[in-house]
């Protein structure tokens, strides 16, 4: 298949959906570095910072392309527009290129996403990094891993697994990129 100048993978229906998902944002995400990499205009769509650009635009309609040619009967719902109506039940939320601002500018701090949902819950969730080469993968009937290996949440147990609630644990921040390029000030945040 092909978006503009680029190729992309036209992917097989039989995978699984955890495969689909890996697949889908890997492709997404290698899609959008290398049209970022031949060069990209934006143009703004709330504010300063809520930026769209051709590999955003690219990158959806090669997942909505592949989701409906292999989940057909699934819904789906993307960050730039995308909006399929399904019958099974179940629905794909994709934003291939998430955080456009930072995928701009030239920093890492950016991934494709995407996640698949049924009438009750989020079912699984893909996330890729291209320019880091990291794949989270997860759901409701396999454990997260990061790229293949399984991830394990640690707190203060002495080592024990964390006890606490998921949405107990959660944390974010928005870092701006020019932020980032101070050691001083990336450092503490790697850490």
């Amino acid at each position: 298949m092909t978006i503009g100048r680029h190729s992309a993978a036209v992917l097989d229906p039989a995978l699984d959906d955890y495969q689909l998902a890996a697949a889908l944002v890997r492709e997404a995400g290698q899609l959008a570095l290398l049209m970022r990499m031949a060069g990209l205009q934006s143009r703004q769509k709330t504010s300063v910072s809520d930026v769209v650009t051709a590999a955003d635009h690219a990158a959806e309609e090669y997942v909505l392309s592949q989701l409906q040619r292999c989940r057909p009967g699934d819904g789906i719902l993307g960050e730039e527009g995308a909006s399929v109506q399904g019958s099974s039940g179940r629905t794909w939320v994709i934003d291939p290129v998430d955080g456009t601002y930072n995928f701009l500018h030239g920093s890492t701090y950016w991934c494709s996403a995407i996640a698949l949902k049924d009438e009750h819950d989020v079912q699984l969730g893909a996330i890729f990094q291209p320019e880091e080469d990291k794949l989270w993968l997860g759901g409701s009937d396999r454990q997260a891993t990061l790229n293949g290996d399984t991830i394990t949440v640690y707190g203060d147990n002495h080592g024990e697994r964390n006890a606490t609630p998921a949405a107990q644990l959660g944390a974010a921040t928005y870092i701006h990129p020019n932020w980032l390029m101070d050691p001083l000030c990336a450092m503490p945040w790697h850490a």
